[in-house]
């Protein structure tokens, strides 16, 4: 008779949790879910919250009002990327990946390059390494304060932006 201790049960129950909290199987079927983009992505970023996180290698460059800011992340990496305050150009480098935006969902192959507007956000989940480069105007010097000028963390704080200029008609 083999007998489980309370501590191989509790490793198991946490193992199990883990697995779960992990299994992304619901990306496969991100598009077909009726929801809006903004709601999927934050059940997702929920989820990824839970687990632990990764520490990316980045490189900056800054130079004439232009910010070069590239990421390398290894293979199964989850990416959900800040929301940008203004237009840039990415270019990719070194990756397959499945990726997902409000715009467009698709699997990407380095080398690739594309535009994307403010207020854009995105999902990737890498299938192998990849190094990635934004390229966006602003006048910051340092990683730190480019991030301030250039990123949002919600989509509130989006819509605040975004709408505190509308001003309403009538009434």
């Amino acid at each position: 008779m083999i007998s489980l201790k309370p501590q191989g049960l509790v490793k198991l129950k946490k193992d199990l949790a883990l697995a779960k909290l992990m299994d992304f199987t619901d990306l496969v079927n991100f598009d077909d879910d009726p929801r809006p983009f903004r709601e999927k992505i934050t059940a997702i970023e929920k989820r990824l919250e839970l687990l632990p996180m990764r520490e990316l290698e980045y490189d900056h460059a800054f130079h004439g009002g232009v910010y070069l800011r590239t990421m390398i992340a290894p293979k199964g990496t989850m990416i959900s990327s800040y929301i940008y305050r203004k237009p840039h150009h990415c270019i990719i480098s070194k990756v397959k990946a499945s990726y997902r935006s409000e715009q467009s969902s698709q699997r990407i192959e380095a080398p690739y390059r594309f535009q994307a507007d403010s207020g854009s956000k995105r999902l990737i989940y890498c299938e192998t390494d990849l190094v990635w480069t934004t390229i966006i105007k602003t006048d910051a010097t340092t990683p730190e304060d480019a991030e301030k000028d250039i990123y949002l963390t919600s989509y509130e704080a989006w819509d605040n932006e975004c709408c505190a200029n509308i001003i309403e008609v009538g009434g």
